[in-house]
């Protein structure tokens, strides 16, 4: 019998100035986790120029993003004058939960490693805009490095042992009691 491939696709918007390269140890973890694993496929994008222009331009174009089953959306999480929220590019640019692809994360899992983008004001219309199945993603401000274990291990758990989302999550969340920030689910 056949496995279905698993496919995570992860986007890096972290300055390098920042030297908070949560794609390294994704990338490491997931070197591990894929050695005789051909039911793993996982792809990186950093984005080191262009920031929301590029990320503009990626989404657009449907094939950078549909073969994926998990997209992995790193970066900061900013907060208006007017309490909106949203993904932080390194250009300054902002990114609203109307800027991602309409209905265009249908059947995917979305993670949101940047701070705050779990509040509900924001996952409401990210949900509703891009249709995601599921998202996870943190409440508070969160430490870099609390979020790349965190993320870390929920992809070990999804990928490696083929858990589903909900039951991963759950399995992460207590395994690693985040110090800083809270992790939330929703569906």
């Amino acid at each position: 019998m056949t496995k279905k491939v698993r496919r995570l696709l992860i986007i890096e918007e972290i300055p390098k100035s920042e030297k908070k390269n949560e794609s390294l140890i994704l990338e490491e973890l997931s070197s591990m986790i894929m050695h005789n694993k051909s039911n793993i496929d996982i792809e990186i994008v950093t984005i080191d120029r262009g920031g929301k222009r590029y990320l503009d331009k990626f989404f657009k174009k449907e094939d950078n993003y549909r073969p994926y089953h998990y997209i992995h959306l790193s970066g900061h999480g900013a907060e208006d004058d007017h309490g909106n929220f949203y993904f932080s590019t390194h250009d300054k640019g902002y990114v609203s939960p109307f800027d991602f692809p309409k209905g265009g994360f249908k059947g995917k899992t979305i993670t949101l490693s940047s701070c705050e983008l779990g509040k509900k004001k924001f996952i409401k219309d990210f949900m509703e805009h891009t249709c995601a199945d599921s998202v996870v993603a943190p409440v508070l401000e969160i430490e870099f490095e609390d979020a790349a274990l965190w993320f870390a291990y929920y992809y070990y758990l999804v990928l490696k042992k083929e858990l589903p989302v909900t039951r991963a999550y759950n399995a992460a969340k207590n395994y690693l009691k985040v110090n800083s920030g809270r992790m939330d689910f929703f569906s």
